[in-house]
């Protein structure tokens, strides 16, 4: 999977949200791992949360079911289900003149 974003002029945050299927029930997400420019004055962050079915990403009913960042190459725990919803969000200052930008991202997922 490989993206790259830029921000608008009018716009200095900008975010990229996508649900991965792992193809069964109950994975243990395990690991991000991305390439992503960043300079003075602007950032890259990757959060990341699962569930079973794709509306139950968010959570159900009552239960909300909290994103939480996620390092590059930083192995995580408690990110269990079918579906990983990951967010990328890229930020920077309005007087910065170069924009970051994601390169790749890799889903690691141990067999289970």
């Amino acid at each position: 999977m490989t993206a790259f974003c830029y921000l608008a002029v009018t716009s200095q945050r900008g975010s990229w949200l996508f649900a991965h299927d792992g193809g069964a029930s109950g994975k243990p997400w395990s690991t991000l791992t991305w390439v992503a420019s960043t300079h003075a004055r602007t950032t890259a962050r990757v959060e990341v949360r699962a569930a079973e079915t794709v509306p139950g990403l968010p959570g159900q009913g009552t239960v909300f079911n909290p994103i939480r960042e996620a390092a590059s190459r930083v192995p995580f725990s408690g990110v269990v289900g079918r579906y990983l919803e990951a967010r990328l969000s890229l930020a920077s200052n309005w007087t910065v003149a170069r924009s970051p930008g994601l390169y790749d991202l890799t889903v690691h997922c141990p067999e289970n």
